[in-house]
């Protein structure tokens, strides 16, 4: 059955996109590539994210032809928060010594000198996930501050789910009929085209297809007069061991980097996900390619590339045309990622529609002529602007990438930045830049401090490097808001701007420091190192040319913090709404994810205003107090709502099958001809680190003081790895238990203490003020501790035991003074503890009991000795004597 391959207005969209290719003049071929803006997705255009890696000479790439904005479809409106704030934060500068900051945890002399001198530390971490940072802290009631990274991970979280979803529920089904369906017509073709000179591309197209299907369904028939090419290809899928050449495309001259098919990302959580992950590999690596070095082998490929667009136009895919699946699967799939910059199925369509005719039976494609006329033709389609196949630094990159991809993996920003910063667009053979750097993107973003970085690493040397920098940062400069948010990809991205700004006059001290930028680099870093992973599949991957009663008073909830970047939580907040309107509105979005995405767009507005406040030097409500302090809570629900479950009900619990954890890698670029030999550029997150930072609260008065708050940031790595062996979550996630992984990198470590805060000591002693807490609010229990570090209250407990009283001996702050570790298995801590007490009749604690005598706030400093003992949970560390100085005023 005849269909149409797109509307007769999209036709003439992309005939107008073609005409305009067809009039651009021809690009030198000694200059290093031009940037050109990216295009927005269109329906006839479908998008991915693949590294590239390229072995070449320096020649020009012709950009693809924008298509005019008028003519731009958008997927899903983005409609960013207004923010608006003069900062007017002005705060007391921190003490050397830090005594004018309270310091509510037993921290390291590295940590306190870094607190001093920047204003904040980032130390090594063991957390697997960010909220069980923020609710420990909750737990043991100290200061929370609110990152950014906890924001974007959650987001990352929620991405993932709604794509793997989508993937499950409606893009493999979807693919599966596409494939039967086509497999059919590209079948029937060949016994058409049996004893002509199509035949054998007739047969290539069947195996193409055959190869695809098989992969996504091990139990498809392959025709047997295509099995041998079959068996052929799927042996070296199977093996995945490196770039050997392709049975069915001889025209890849270096072959195919099989590498590239081991399932990765969240591909490797189930069998049917791995099943589509390397059949959609396929359907987006493998290339028809116009012309090669043998044009007989070029005109082949073109043969085989109109046989499949022919089969498009008249095969049926379930209960709809195989146009109309390929067009849901690829227009889907833009939202997420962006469109292909290489030839599609539909620029094939339209190219053929124009030069054999409309609605043209398949012997119509035998005329010679006119097969030359469409080569011809075709040839003046832009190029792909991203590398993502094996060639030779001697080869003309246009003519030997140029041509058809069934599904091509999608030109993203990033991947697009990565290929003008290495080899060959910059270095020279002799002094070879064959892999990027994550550095490469924020740098390019604008951030002076990443080209630093790089410069010190000795990356700008490179020839043509700064020269190429230039010309990056003005692409992207020159971008408009349609084009950063016309995809789920590039709006994340776009995300990193307001973190990469530099901070001035009105904000904390603590974001004026060269460790803050290379802190929020780490911060870009770790969430990019996220979006690589969740897009591993579609998005372009660059080649170098070859994350009993009522209790007792809790401590008085210490004042938290939200890092104040509130134009980073306003396109956080557009980011989520665009997601969850452009997927919900194509039913691509069950309930629970629309809930979590609802949420998460609702608690980045909460977290904008917040931000706002503390810029203007405003006290914060009593319920954003709380929001900040129960974050930890709203970060673990996004977090289980984002795992996959079997059950009917959307809403019933999450129970994920292993602790969950940020852990997650994924290789973003490859180069063949490394000297390490073929490796992979891997990007990963690993555990969640501690940051603690001097910030400046604001009371309800409007008076400020300075404390320190702890919160959770990224820990990003960035390493080479053997290519035949590119990491899975899993493997990298073994590598951080067993202590093998890489160290990360070394500029971070301008923010990275080398020591920790003494967590232990911080609980034991927590732990012992709630003990003493306990018996003053039930003196009958006293005995029932009998232990000799409390022996001190005795006279005072016993005192109102008998007087049938009992008192709220409430913290209302701790503040650590000093530290002695004077051997491993004991240590001395000076603490100033401020508490508020209230004396009640009654021989056990009532609600409401009406209070007979009160005192303080008062101050006490406390020299609490600990060791080491054996527990029944182990080595712990307890508090064995306190003494205490200072006086506790008359009731």
């Amino acid at each position: 059955m005849n269909t149409q391959p797109k509307p007769i207005l999209l036709s003439c969209m992309l005939l107008v996109v073609f005409l305009l290719a067809a009039c651009q003049p021809a690009t030198p071929t000694t200059a290093p590539e031009t940037p050109a803006p990216i295009e927005s997705p269109s329906p006839s255009e479908p998008t991915s994210t693949e590294q590239s890696i390229e072995v070449s000479t320096p020649t020009p790439e012709t950009p693809p032809i924008p298509i005019p904005k008028s003519e731009r479809l958008s997927f899903a409106s983005y409609n960013e928060p207004q923010v608006e704030v003069i900062p007017a934060m002005f705060h007391e500068p921190i003490a050397p010594d830090l005594s004018n900051v309270l310091v509510p945890f037993v921290l390291s002399d590295e940590q306190l000198q870094r607190l001093a001198g920047d204003g904040f530390v980032v130390s090594p971490g063991s957390e697997k996930e960010f909220f069980t940072v923020y609710e420990k802290a909750r737990y043991n009631n100290q200061p929370i501050f609110v990152t950014s990274d906890a924001l974007l991970h959650v987001y990352h979280l929620i991405f993932d789910k709604v794509l793997r979803t989508a993937e499950s529920d409606y893009f493999i089904p979807l693919l599966h009929d596409l494939n039967q369906g086509m497999l059919m017509q590209t079948d029937a073709q060949y016994q058409e085209l049996q004893g002509t000179a199509w035949e054998e591309a007739a047969r290539r197209s069947v195996a193409f297809i055959s190869i695809g299907s098989k992969l996504l369904d091990p139990q498809v028939q392959t025709p047997e007069y295509a099995a041998d090419l079959v068996e052929a290809e799927l042996a070296q899928i199977k093996a995945a061991e490196g770039i050997l050449k392709s049975p069915l495309f001889p025209g890849l001259e270096q072959g195919e980097d099989y590498t590239q098919y081991i399932p990765r990302g969240h591909y490797t959580k189930s069998k049917e996900l791995q099943r589509y992950f390397r059949s959609m590999m396929w359907y987006g690596r493998m290339t028809f390619l116009l012309k090669t070095d043998d044009p007989q082998i070029g005109r082949e490929d073109t043969k085989a590339a109109l046989l499949l667009v022919h089969a498009l136009n008249n095969a049926e895919a379930g209960e709809v045309s195989a146009w109309d699946a390929w067009n849901d699967l690829y227009e889907s799939t833009v939202f997420f990622v962006g469109r292909s910059d290489d030839l599609t199925p539909t620029q094939y369509a339209q190219l053929m529609e124009e030069i054999y005719g409309e609605y043209i039976p398949l012997t119509a494609l035998l005329d010679e002529a006119l097969l030359d006329q469409f080569i011809e033709a075709a040839d003046q389609l832009p190029p792909p602007r991203v590398l993502g196949i094996v060639i030779l630094d001697t080869d003309d990159v246009e003519a030997t990438t140029k041509g058809m991809r069934f599904m091509g993996q999608r030109f993203v920003p990033d991947a697009y930045i990565f290929r003008q910063l290495i080899y060959r667009n910059v270095s020279t053979p002799d002094n070879r830049r064959g892999l990027p750097m994550g550095l490469d993107i924020p740098s390019a973003m604008g951030s002076e401090r990443a080209y630093q970085i790089l410069d010190e690493l000795g990356e700008t040397s490179y020839e043509n490097y700064p020269q190429q920098m230039d010309k990056m940062r003005d692409w992207l400069t020159s971008l408009s808001e349609d084009d950063w948010t016309e995809t789920l990809y590039n709006a994340w991205l776009y995300n990193f701007y307001p973190l990469l700004e530099m901070s001035g006059e009105g904000y904390p001290t603590f974001m004026h420091s060269q460790a803050w930028s290379d802190k929020q680099l780490n911060t870009v870093l770790g969430s990019w190192a996220e979006l690589k992973h969740d897009t591993i599949l579609y998005a372009k991957q660059v080649y170098a040319e070859l994350g009993g009663g009522p209790p007792p008073p809790p401590p008085q909830p210490p004042k938290g913090y939200v890092e104040p970047v509130p134009q980073f939580f306003a396109r956080l907040a557009a980011l989520t709404e665009m997601t969850y309107s452009g997927l919900g509105e194509r039913d691509l979005l069950n309930d629970l994810d629309a809930n979590s995405l609802q949420r998460l767009e609702e608690l980045s507005l909460s977290l904008k205003a917040i931000a706002e406040k503390e810029l203007r030097g405003e006290p914060i409500t009593e319920d954003e107090e709380l929001l900040i302090r129960f974050i930890g809570g709203e970060l673990e629900h996004l977090t289980m709502a984002s795992a996959d479950s079997d059950m009917e009900d959307p809403f019933a619990p999450r129970f994920m099958d292993e602790e969950p954890q940020a852990a997650v890698i994924a290789d973003v670029a490859t180069d063949p001809y490394h000297p390490e030999g073929h490796v992979a550029l891997e990007e990963g997150v690993g555990r969640v680190n501690p940051i603690y930072v001097v910030v400046p609260i604001v009371d309800e008065n409007g008076n400020i003081y300075l404390q320190v708050n702890k919160g959770g940031v990224f820990s990003y790595y960035e390493f080479t790895w053997p290519a035949n062996d590119r990491l899975t979550d899993e493997k990298w996630r073994q590598m951080l238990d067993d202590g093998s992984a890489p160290p990360v990198p070394e500029w971070t470590s301008s923010f990275l203490s080398s020591q920790g805060e003494y967590e232990a000591l911080t609980e034991a002693i927590g732990g012992f003020e709630k003990q003493v807490t306990l018996i003053y609010w039930d003196p009958g229990s006293f005995e029932y501790y009998a232990k000799p570090e409390l022996e001190i209250y005795r006279p005072e407990i016993e005192s109102l035991a008998t007087a049938r009283q009992y008192v709220s001996h409430q913290l209302m702050n701790v503040n650590y003074r000093s530290y002695d570790i004077q051997s491993p298995d004991l240590a001395v801590v000076t603490v100033r503890e401020t508490w508020h007490d209230t004396k009640h009749e009654g021989e056990l604690p009532e609600p409401g009991a009406p209070i007979i005598a009160e005192r303080g706030p008062y101050d006490l400093d406390a020299t609490y000795t600990l060791e080491k003992i054996e527990t029944d949970y182990g080595t712990q560390w307890k508090v064995t004597r306190v003494v205490y100085s200072g006086e506790v005023p008359e009731w």
